[in-house]
């Protein structure tokens, strides 16, 4: 009879423990947080610090002013709007030759004043919406110009709302 009564005890416990596995695998962890970019900063530490194999999510809104914070120099993170026809320099020289005389976009690949991001040394460009993977180090977000006060300074900010999803630990 003992014998039959713990066979009995050791079935449920394992049916429990099957059925409720999750109960003891680790999850997925959620971080989310909100940063502001300052147009007139190169670099922000948004305090995050990412794993190759987290999935990151940066979804960005706001408005930042190059070249004086003139209004017609207003752009969203995805950054000043390519020109229809000709390059962009050309674009740039006719419509902003002060700003852009003065130092250039420090990476021409992406629009004048579009957010951008680095963790370690990888550069990628942001815009409104960027998810990636495979980054390790610390989150920065910044902005794809050169001359941020003085003469030619920016006004403004971009807000980032940043979701990191860690890596499951087993």
């Amino acid at each position: 009879m003992i014998k039959k009564t713990s066979i009995i005890l050791l079935a449920v416990v394992f049916l429990f423990v099957g059925l409720n596995s999750s109960l003891f695998a680790k999850k997925s962890k959620v971080e989310k947080k909100v940063v502001t970019i300052p147009g007139n900063k190169a670099w922000t530490n948004t305090g995050i610090k990412v794993g190759p194999k987290d999935s990151i999510t940066i979804t960005a809104s706001g408005l930042v002013a190059f070249s004086n914070g003139t209004g017609s120099s207003k752009v969203g993170p995805d950054g000043y709007p390519a020109p229809k026809k000709g390059n962009a320099l050309d674009y740039f020289v006719s419509d902003y030759s002060g700003d852009h005389a003065h130092c250039g976009t420090p990476y021409p690949q992406w629009r004048q004043a579009a957010l951008i991001g680095e963790v370690g040394n990888s550069k990628f460009l942001v815009g409104k919406k960027r998810a990636l993977k495979g980054k390790n180090g610390f989150l920065y977000l910044g902005i794809n110009d050169c001359s941020f006060t003085k003469e030619y300074y920016n006004t403004g900010a971009f807000k980032a709302i940043i979701t990191v999803v860690r890596a499951k630990l087993k």
